[in-house]
């Protein structure tokens, strides 16, 4: 595999050199030399496990040991596996990194009506959020706050816009549509340094590819323990459930993610695992008819 394919595989996949150093165990510094063509004789080893990390990823087959560390939550969730691979770049198609990337402290100087999200310092520019969109929001933070106050629980949940600074060198900050923080030590200025409890985002046309790929990938590997991604078009809520893959296996490896799919007409569990409480799903689409009643 060339390097040129390598990083197409990994544009596609909107991953960046710290992920694959991560998965890996090659040092950052080398992934972004050999990726950016500045290593003329790059060690065999490194270019046959870059290689064999990215055919595995393009595969979506597990890695040896078995474990989630090539990524393959991705065959696991219908939603994933079906169209977000084999749909062409929307809105959101990811972009290599420029020469400049832009830091926290340049988008705070940006206009204020100038929504944007920041990953890996490559700057997007946000779609305002539709009515249904909206409704949708507020009926999973309803739902979720009445989990919190139900079980006196010390966190807090949110609705966009609101800053999450998951990395800050090279930044990355999102604004979740709805979210759960538990620590409030990690608030400093309006943002949130950290990552939340919970994360969902609500999938538009011009958002799918930013939500289902590499927010996916961002809030997985920063320590978000649980992602839903919400689905209007097909009525669905995917839920990815992080914990076990954030404590890393006896082999080395990570564990699995749970992925469930659960339709509006459901009741969908929050931390399930945990039996914490469930969100009536059905409430929100019986709301969402009366724009088309």
């Amino acid at each position: 595999m060339t390097i040129e394919e390598m990083k197409a595989i990994k544009k596609e996949y909107g991953l960046s050199n710290e992920m694959v150093a991560r998965e890996t165990g090659i040092p950052l510094s080398t992934v972004g030399k050999v990726l950016a063509g500045l290593t003329r004789y790059p060690r065999k080893k490194t270019v046959d496990t870059l290689t064999e990390y990215f055919r595995k990823l393009k595969a979506g087959n597990q890695a040896p040991d078995g474990s989630a560390q090539f990524h393959n939550i991705y065959e696991q969730s219908e939603i994933l596996s079906h169209n977000a691979f084999h749909e062409r770049p929307i809105d959101y198609a990811y972009a290599e990194q420029p020469e400049h990337l832009v830091t926290i402290e340049e988008r705070d100087r940006l206009p204020d009506d100038r929504r944007t999200e920041l990953i890996d310092g490559v700057l997007y520019d946000m779609a305002g959020a539709s009515l249904a969109h909206q409704t949708i929001m507020q009926g999973i933070f309803a739902g979720l706050k009445n989990c919190i106050d139900r079980y006196k629980l010390s966190c807090k949940a949110f609705v966009s816009p609101a800053d999450i600074v998951l990395e800050v060198s090279p930044a990355t900050v999102v604004e979740p549509d709805v979210f759960v923080i538990c620590d409030p030590k990690k608030i400093k200025d309006g943002k949130y340094y950290g990552a939340p409890k919970i994360v969902v985002e609500v999938m538009s046309p011009s958002s799918r590819k930013m939500d289902s790929i590499i927010k996916l990938n961002k809030y997985m590997s920063s320590g978000v323990e649980e992602y839903w991604m919400v689905d209007p078009e097909k009525e669905t809520v995917t839920v990815h459930d992080f914990r076990y893959y954030l404590k890393p296996n006896p082999q080395g490896g990570r564990g699995q993610v749970a992925v469930h799919t659960y339709p509006f007409s459901d009741r969908i569990p929050v931390l399930s695992s945990d039996g914490l409480c469930e969100i009536d799903f059905s409430r929100i689409k019986k709301e969402l008819e009366w724009f088309v009643s």
